[in-house]
């Protein structure tokens, strides 16, 4: 009751309150959603789904759905309770008898087959009944009068018994449909993260089984699973088929790629094998365009799979879908070119430069060890190794060595050795070629590879118990580097083929695993892949072709070209950090490096740049392979810049070199003892100005062979320009755009503004 005071005169006006009821169930159905319907006409309607937390309020009315209090102490207060079981009479007769005890308001009721719906039955109950009330609506033996006699109870002992087995049925096959959709995803997920082919192909027969079984049962519960979103299992059932489809293409795909390999380290082939080759060739190429299209046609299925189910999974395989994607992708452009590199027409020689990356120089690592590769007719002819020492020594005539290499490495003259002094791989491979050239008189090489010592301990994790009889040394990745300088450093002398003889003996126990197939072939693959991305392993050929792919793939270690990547207006940003190490240790192992580049837009459009370096040397004066880092750096940045300082730990430099060719190259000497940190800060500014129409774009180059490149950009810009869109997943933070990563390729930040109309 409310009463209002105006001057003294007293209105009395009566507000009617509406009735509340509660809904208590543990699981929603299409009964709860009719009863909430159904009430809230009438009443105010709340629900709460864990029937065992009491009900803290006294309510007009109370509905147990399928569930039943534990104390009576609450539900006597209430002002009606209802009790509503389905097809249990058992419990309904004892919780009848736990009604009688304890309550005095009250309808039970247990519904099950009739001549009248659920919803005609509840509404009986609830409306057209006193309390208290109970009536188990699955026997035959009654008949409530109260019910209009137009559509009387059908009720015998045959018909109600047999639709109890028909029922029985139908729900025993839509479990089993369940069972099998879920065994089903679960072996799905283990073959995925099976760890070899073999564990794969073990599994592969049962979960086809198990696949057939649900696919048969899907077409009865498609029309009978009305209480479930049949339509999301039966989405889920074809996303597992397809995924299915996926993995057995794989399958064939590894068998015969493996064949292929085994094939190409056969030593003697005749016209058989040959046409084997070609074959197999074959079968990768349709492999390859078939998984293709399977990989898209499982991504549009799952993508129609409820993310309420398995969201994580979802995402998880979706991610995973699009990296073989772009894995089939790469592989589909290497394929086109397979027949060229193994010398289908012809012979094939490759110069092979193992590069120490842990003794890091500008192309990728002190060159320790050289190989030659010959291939001829899709055959293997020639794995030969060689120190490096062994080929300087007979150089016969004196090269002029780049001016760092002669002032801090204080070396008059250049060997191959330190051949790999340029930023450009490229270009490395041309000095190499010349080397060779003059000091064994090795020629006619179709192409140079380059590869680090991290691409090598990487690739051993895919030949588990790699084991070197000749040294009596089983070889892991952890212990490869270890091992590797060990057999170097163990009475070295000029011209000693300790390292050499090693690494020849590691090189044949793997290829004698390819042969025989004991390897992991998907885990290598991939291995490849990611070691050719991030610049571990990098490639130069002579014939254009191939040649074109490596760059398209960006596995040529080149310096990038300064040019747009999209169709708009751009403002071009380039920087390239690299370090060498002429200290004549291995102190890259222990050596931590950050990149700082911050980017600040003046009102006016100037673009004031700030890159800084931040280095650690985390060797101790005990380690075996560390020490002081000695370092040569060299800062590519665009050409139209003005340096305006350069400094170390807040100190100005005075001694650094500035060249301007294509790009400026800021060069000085940097040294770090063991455990300590020093920070690199170069300032300058650019010549050009940027507006809001014009898209920032900024290219941040990896150095070959580099490891452990934590990157950092950030930018900011006046109010006026504001940021409208980045291609990397930045985030603003007191008005400046931040992005942090890690440096394990090449990356292209993209920024574009709004401008101020």
């Amino acid at each position: 009751m409310v009463r209002e005071n105006y001057k003294r005169r007293y209105t009395e006006h009566v507000v009617e309150e509406k009735k509340i009821a509660l809904l208590v169930y543990e699981k929603e159905t299409k009964v709860t959603e009719y009863l909430q319907q159904r009430l809230s006409g009438v009443y105010d309607v709340y629900k709460q789904t864990d029937p065992t937390s009491g009900i803290k309020k006294v309510f007009d009315l109370v509905i147990f759905v399928n569930c039943f209090p534990q104390t009576h102490t609450e539900i006597q207060k209430q002002k009606n309770t209802v009790f509503l079981t389905f097809f249990n009479t058992p419990l309904f007769i004892e919780r009848l008898a736990w009604c009688k005890k304890y309550l005095s308001r009250y309808k039970i009721v247990n519904i099950g087959f009739s001549g009248r719906t659920p919803h005609e039955l509840i509404d009986f109950v609830l409306f057209k009944t006193r309390v208290p009330y109970s009536f188990d609506f699955s026997s035959p033996s009654y008949v409530p009068s109260a019910i209009s006699s137009s559509k009387p109870f059908v009720a015998t002992t045959y018909f109600f018994s047999f639709l109890k087995w028909v029922f029985g049925l139908v729900v025993l096959i839509n479990v089993l449909y369940v069972v099998l959709l879920g065994s089903l995803l679960f072996l799905i997920s283990d073959i995925s993260q099976s760890s070899s082919i073999t564990q794969m192909e073990k599994k592969i027969p049962l979960t086809k089984a198990v696949y057939g079984g649900a696919k048969g049962l899907s077409v009865f519960s498609r029309n009978t699973l009305f209480w479930l979103p049949s339509n999301s299992l039966s989405t889920l059932l074809d996303a597992s088929g397809s995924t299915l489809s996926l993995i057995e293409g794989g399958m064939e795909f590894v068998d015969n790629y493996t064949a292929f390999t085994s094939l190409l380290l056969q030593k003697t082939k005749g016209p058989q094998e040959m046409a084997q080759i070609q074959l197999r060739l074959d079968a990768i190429d349709k492999n390859i365009k078939s998984l293709l299209k399977d990989t898209n046609t499982m991504r549009n299925s799952w993508v129609r799979v409820p993310a309420f189910m398995f969201e994580e999974k979802k995402k998880n395989i979706l991610n995973q879908l699009n990296t073989a994607n772009q894995y089939l992708t790469v592989f589909s452009g290497v394929q086109k070119n397979v027949s060229e590199f193994f010398g289908r027409d012809g012979k094939r020689r490759y110069l092979v430069l193992f590069m120490n990356n842990m003794e890091l120089r500008p192309g990728g690592g002190f060159i320790g060890s050289v190989g030659v590769v010959d291939f001829d007719h899709y055959t293997l002819t020639q794995l030969r190794i060689y120190d490096v020492y062994s080929l300087d020594g007979q150089l016969k005539t004196h090269i002029d060595p780049p001016e760092p290499i002669r002032k801090y490495l204080s070396q008059p003259h250049w060997f191959l050795r330190d051949s790999n002094f340029s930023p450009d791989f490229p270009t490395n491979a041309v000095e190499a070629l010349s080397f060779v050239q003059k000091e064994v008189g090795w020629s006619s090489f179709d192409g140079v590879v380059g590869v680090t010592f991290s691409a090598v301990q990487d690739m051993i994790g895919a030949f588990p118990g790699l084991t070197v009889s000749d040294y009596n040394e089983r070889i892991t990745s952890d212990n490869f580097f270890i091992k590797a300088e060990g057999y170097a450093e163990y009475k070295f002398f000029s011209g000693s083929h300790s390292k050499k003889n090693f690494l020849e003996a590691v090189a044949s126990v793997m290829q004698l695993r390819i042969e025989t197939g004991d390897f992991d072939k998907i885990l290598l693959a991939k291995k490849l892949n990611n070691l050719l991305d991030e610049k571990f392993i990098v490639l130069h050929f002579k014939n254009q072709q191939l040649q074109d792919m490596t760059e398209n793939n960006s596995w040529s270690g080149a310096v990038a070209q300064q040019q747009c990547k999209t169709q708009e207006k751009c403002f071009l940003d380039y920087i390239y950090v690299v370090d060498s190490n002429l200290g004549v240790n291995k102190s890259n192992f222990y050596m931590q490096r950050a990149i700082r580049l911050d980017v600040d837009i003046t009102t006016k459009g100037e673009v004031e740049n700030s890159l800084t370096i931040e280095y650690r040397n985390e060797s101790s004066s005990k380690a075996q392979v560390g020490g002081e880092y000695k370092n040569y750096l060299q800062v590519i940045l665009p050409k139209d810049i003005r340096v305006t300082d350069v400094s170390i730990d807040g100190a100005s430099v005075g001694e650094y070199e500035v060249n301007t060719q294509d790009l400026k190259t800021v060069g000085l000497w940097v040294t770090v003892v063991p455990g300590a940190s020093r920070s690199v800060v170069i300032e300058y500014s650019f010549v050009r100005k940027i507006d809001a129409k014009t898209t920032y774009q900024l290219i941040v180059q990896k150095q070959i062979g580099s490891i452990n490149n934590d990157f950092i950009f950030e930018m900011s810009s006046p109010p006026a320009m504001g940021f409208v869109k980045t291609n990397f997943p930045a985030v603003v933070q007191s008005a400046k755009l931040v992005y942090n990563t890690f440096l394990e390729k090449d990356r292209l930040l993209l920024v574009s503004f709004s401008p101020d109309e």
